[in-house]
């Protein structure tokens, strides 16, 4: 049980080893391409953190849709004893409340599957579902070339200026 406040904040590279054991096995190349695209400003990554271990993230393609206004959050995950206890729900807060304050006016997000409570979770939050999208993701590692397909449902919540002052969770720039 989560004995203190949960803080969603930015991610620091001393989260890096938390970030790879967030990760789905294999996926450790994608999280040094993340770690090193958060480096040059290309994205955004947040934590959640609770009693000083890292149980939850979301990453943020600051570039992908910019032209469009739009943030793309994906590789939102909680760590599996910790779900359903409202981190998600601060992460994502932090997500919107980031994209606002840097001048997205949408944030997009992929859900992979069809996972009905999902679904109604990003839209009680304001989310609509405006399509799908197939993403693949390559990359190397000892085994040689390894690719991800991503199937995803996407959702979009236009962002306003509450986004920023209003949200129920704070990001904590420490």
């Amino acid at each position: 049980m989560v004995s203190r406040a949960v803080i969603a904040r930015r991610f620091r590279p001393a989260d890096a080893g938390a970030l790879y054991a967030l990760a789905p096995p294999g996926h450790g190349p994608l999280v040094a391409r993340a770690i090193a695209r958060a480096q040059s400003g290309e994205q955004a990554i947040l934590v959640a953190e609770a009693d000083g271990a890292l149980i939850g993230q979301i990453w943020i393609d600051l570039v992908r849709r910019r032209e469009e206004e739009v943030a793309v959050a994906y590789a939102f995950r909680v760590a599996r004893p910790f779900r359903r206890r409202g981190i998600g729900s601060a992460l994502l807060v932090a997500a919107e409340r980031l994209a606002a304050a840097l001048g997205f006016r949408r944030l997009e997000v992929g859900v992979t599957g069809e996972s009905a409570r999902l679904f109604r979770m990003y839209q009680t939050r304001g989310y609509r579902r405006v399509g799908r999208r197939v993403d693949c993701e390559r990359w190397r590692d000892q085994a040689g070339e390894l690719a991800a397909t991503f199937d995803q449902a996407i959702f979009e919540k236009e962002l306003e200026l509450d986004e920023r002052t209003q949200a129920g969770h704070s990001l904590d720039d420490r």
